[in-house]
């Protein structure tokens, strides 16, 4: 009997804590074009290094919250920026993010997803690509 209570806590403990709103797949052709545009503003807004636009435009997270005060260090503006195409093969649709300085090139995986509260994208997360 207390194994069965346990497992009716734990099914409402995960119940209780997940966040559905944020989770969407099957995206519409205006929200495809929607992210196109947004990856292009990711792109020029840290060609200018206006990284306000990056912050109000990312997940709230302590892990983004730590790389957003990493990239304040980085001045953006000497470096070639390529973001790719949107690809929508996982979970969370992704681009990959090449920052290029002279002879050396850092490759990052971004996340998006689509916050249906206000109708926009966000960057999820950010992945280094070795």
């Amino acid at each position: 009997m207390k194994k069965i209570i346990l497992l009716i806590a734990m099914i409402f403990l995960l119940i209780s804590c997940s966040n559905n709103n944020y989770i969407k797949t099957g995206f519409s052709q205006n929200e495809k074009q929607e992210l196109i545009l947004f990856k292009d503003k990711i792109k020029n807004n840290l060609s200018e290094n206006n990284l306000a636009y990056i912050k109000e435009n990312t997940k709230d997270s302590y892990r983004n919250k730590y790389i957003l005060e990493k990239l304040q260090n980085i001045d953006f503006t000497k470096l070639n920026i390529f973001v790719s195409e949107p690809s929508y093969t996982n979970e969370y649709p992704s681009s990959l993010l090449a920052l290029n300085m002279n002879e050396d090139t850092y490759y990052f995986e971004l996340f998006f997803i689509f916050d249906n509260q206000n109708k926009k994208w966000l960057i999820f997360d950010l992945k280094e690509r070795g």
